[in-house]
């Protein structure tokens, strides 16, 4: 007999990356991250680079796509 799959929780990749996208633009939209965790985003890679931002905002760096990759590659999470 076998298991059944785990059910996937509901999720929307188009909105994981509006929220990041947002936060690029727009450091202030960092704010986000006082209501969501990285471990709240569906896809692993969001996950990583929400991790990354929140870093970045706690260390009051600009978080843009030039020092986010800076970041990423740093931290060597740029290929995860």
């Amino acid at each position: 007999m076998s298991a059944d799959p785990l059910p996937v929780l509901p999720h929307s990749l188009e909105a994981e990356r509006a929220v990041l996208g947002c936060i690029l633009q727009e450091n202030d939209a960092a704010c986000a991250f006082d209501l969501l965790t990285p471990d709240e985003f569906f896809q692993h890679q969001n996950q990583v680079i929400a991790r990354v931002m929140m870093r970045m905002r706690s260390k009051d760096k600009p978080i843009d796509l030039v020092v986010l990759v800076e970041e990423l590659e740093r931290s060597g999470r740029l290929g995860d």
